[in-house]
């Protein structure tokens, strides 16, 4: 029991070095980078999915992914 204490605590020890080696501004230019994807993913417009019925002759409805924009130009049309 005492072999497997010593063993568990020495694993633990291990696996902590390497997180706290890590370079500090390493850890900084990560998260500007995360942050500059956060800031680009939020200003792509939201796509808006709906089903449409498309004149085929068919009664089955497809669904269409579009932004807002995109839908008010679609409407205009129809």
């Amino acid at each position: 029991m005492r072999h497997v204490l010593k063993s568990l605590a020495f694993a633990l020890a291990l696996t902590g070095v390497p997180a706290s080696a890590a370079d500090p501004e390493q850890k900084e230019a990560t998260s500007e980078k995360e942050r500059a994807a956060e800031q680009e993913a939020a200003s792509e417009p939201k796509q808006i999915c709906r089903r449409v019925a498309i004149e085929t002759g068919s009664r089955q409805r497809q669904r269409l992914c579009m932004t807002q924009e995109q839908w008010r130009e679609f409407n205009r049309g129809n």
